[in-house]
């Protein structure tokens, strides 16, 4: 019995020295998180130009047999905040930096809206995701960058990943009060390897099948709608959404 119980607390020592590191990714250490990811960790600038690709959205429902999955050529631009707002002259901003990276367009959300998705380095110089819009103000256009969550942090991969929980009124940090949950997630970006691709057609990947099984950039935007609290107690869902687009770049 002493023995079972020695080699517990071993194990428990163990698992409790790998998670001192503030690193994700540890095969033994799956309970661990980080949110010290850093600017310059992370090649954004290499994310800069045009990708196509493809965008597969899954569905879910509580209480439904089947999952609703369908797929549609997707095509993003990510433009540095600097050449962005350039083509928006006598627009006042502050609040987004120049070395900043937007998507012209949106990850998940109303795709109609005058917003964009904008990964931003903040104060501390670490990686900052959220919204930048614009609006009317004293007769001037102005914008703003709401930032979404903390942090993006990094994931089992060593890539970037932000949660949050969106709402009516607000978005706050990732909670069961939430209406829904959001992760914004990379799952794979090798720059290394990215290279132009001509494609035919409406084609949703290269020809070639080398380049088809690896695209070098995938994003995976997952939404979790949960119940009220008091509804069904915590956990409780109505529908997971997943986004997943695979991408290669065209420009």
């Amino acid at each position: 019995m002493h023995g079972r119980q020695g080699f517990i607390l071993f194990f428990l020592l163990l698992t409790l020295s790998s998670c001192a590191s503030k690193k994700l990714l540890q095969a033994d250490c799956h309970s661990c998180t980080s949110e010290d990811k850093e600017w310059q960790d992370f090649p954004f600038a290499s994310l800069t130009g045009s990708w196509r690709g493809s965008l597969e959205f899954t569905k879910n429902e509580a209480g439904k047999p089947k999952r609703v999955k369908n797929e549609k050529r997707a095509e993003l631009r990510f433009i540095s905040a600097s050449v962005f707002m350039s083509a928006r002259p006598g627009v006042a901003c502050q609040s987004i930096p120049a070395e900043a990276v937007v998507l012209n367009g949106l990850l998940w959300g109303d795709t109609k809206a005058k917003v964009f998705d904008a990964f931003v380095p903040d104060e501390d110089g670490l990686v900052a995701y959220g919204r930048l819009s614009f609006e009317k103000m004293n007769g001037q256009e102005v914008c703003q960058f709401q930032r979404l969550g903390r942090v993006m942090g990094t994931n089992r991969l060593g890539l970037p990943i932000a949660s949050f929980s969106e709402t009516k009124s607000a978005r706050a940090l990732a909670s069961v009060t939430g209406e829904s949950e959001v992760s914004v997630e990379f799952l794979r970006f090798a720059p290394g390897t990215v290279k132009k691709l001509a494609f035919a057609g409406d084609s949703r990947a290269p020809a070639a099948t080398e380049e088809k099984e690896k695209p070098p950039l995938m994003i995976r935007v997952v939404r979790v709608q949960t119940m009220p609290p008091a509804a069904k107690g915590r956990g409780s869902w109505t529908a997971t959404e997943e986004s997943l687009y695979r991408l290669w770049k065209v420009e």
